[in-house]
């Protein structure tokens, strides 16, 4: 998935413009908190019903079960599993674990059987068990996320575990891949705005980056960390075009420069 979009819209002189924003991935929804099972349509009914008769009985159908799960849209995801609760009284997390058990493909069948928050957050719980920490399944989950999304996110975990996400990635984690999650999860991405998000700006924005990679000896990595986090997209689409301009480098390239291993990966997803 990608959180950012690209719309083509008309300026004053009648010109073409194309503006870049970060996507909310979540369901509306998910937003609004309207999330009764009564709302629901003939759709959702008819899922859980394929996933009933997938499952009863003997054996389990698990092409029937696929079928029925894996051609869902995020909206219907956050309605199946709470019609499911209301007609048959169970959670339909724990009867796909119980039908197909926890190797990959149980897992992605309970990953489809919550909404996407829920299925997230259990990701970023199983990237975080044993031994280590999967940092290859934390960052796409949480690295260039909306505002809203990133609350959404944080607010789900807490609810789903009782730990606040951020300590828990801050436990979990070090050096500059750590400070790259946690500046991510501030949901601190500032709100364009054409006045204040300027040329003057760019300029500034541009110069500091430098200043901050291939200007000096080593890397300021968490300036440049902050520097992009809190940028709205349409700012950075800007900066890295001037910046490109004056140095001859995209920042992707310079962040692939000066970074290495996962952080940069995680640092050129964001």
């Amino acid at each position: 998935l990608t959180t950012t979009q690209q719309a083509t819209q008309s300026n004053s002189n009648n010109k073409q413009t194309t503006r870049t924003m970060t996507l909310d991935l979540y369901p509306p929804m998910t937003y609004e908190g309207d999330l009764s099972p009564d709302a629901v349509g003939d759709d959702i009914t008819e899922i859980v019903e394929e996933i009933h008769e997938a499952t009863k009985g003997w054996g389990t159908n698990e092409k029937r079960l696929v079928d029925a799960l894996a051609k869902t849209t995020p909206e219907q995801r956050c309605q199946i599993p709470m019609k499911y609760k209301e007609v048959h009284e169970k959670d339909l997390k724990d009867v796909m674990k119980s039908e197909c058990g926890s190797r990959d493909f149980g897992t992605g069948l309970q990953f489809l059987a919550v909404t996407p928050p829920e299925a997230e957050c259990a990701m970023i719980k199983n990237a975080c068990k044993g031994m280590g920490t999967n940092e290859r399944v934390l960052y796409p989950i949480i690295c260039g996320r909306s505002n809203k999304d990133m609350e959404i996110l944080k607010k789900t975990f807490f609810e789903l575990y009782t730990e606040d996400l951020t300590s828990v990635l801050d436990s979990e984690l070090g050096g500059s891949y750590e400070k790259l999650i946690v500046n991510c999860l501030q949901a601190s991405e500032e709100e364009f705005d054409e006045a204040y998000h300027n040329d003057d700006k760019v300029k500034e924005d541009v110069e500091t980056l430098y200043k901050m990679g291939q200007g000096k000896f080593g890397t300021d990595e968490v300036g440049l960390f902050k520097i992009i986090c809190k940028s709205p997209a349409e700012h950075l689409v800007n900066v890295n075009a001037v910046y490109a301009e004056e140095h001859g480098y995209t920042l992707i390239k310079v962040l692939e420069k000066e970074l290495g291993g996962q952080l940069e990966d995680a640092a050129v997803f964001l």
